[in-house]
């Protein structure tokens, strides 16, 4: 799976900017928290925006579960932008392909 991180316009990444880019299976179950399946880190990416792909092994999906992506930028082990919005992907009809939106960290 793959795509884009974006930001608003204006948004210039720090040096030494590592972004991390997770695809998580965050299917609603008891007490347990979201299980990751993969994850692509991208160290000192030139700006935004960041091409990425995460590779991952498809015996880990079941079509029956639901996977979504997160991402972060960081800088000096502090997180300085991150995505604030749910981005669904691979199973029940959501993309492969995804544009995600990271926002400043306050």
């Amino acid at each position: 799976m793959s795509g884009t991180l974006i930001s608003a316009p204006g948004v210039a990444l720090p040096e030494g900017a590592i972004a991390y880019i997770t695809l998580l299976d965050v299917s609603p179950r008891q007490d347990v928290e979201s299980s990751i399946i993969a994850r692509q880190t991208i160290t000192d990416p030139d700006q935004l925006p960041i091409a990425f792909e995460v590779l991952y092994n498809p015996n880990q999906i079941r079509s029956d579960h639901l996977y979504a992506i997160q991402a972060q930028v960081t800088t000096e082990g502090r997180v300085v932008l991150r995505n604030c919005s749910a981005y669904p992907v691979i199973t029940q009809g959501n993309p492969f392909v995804i544009e995600v939106l990271v926002d400043l960290v306050e």
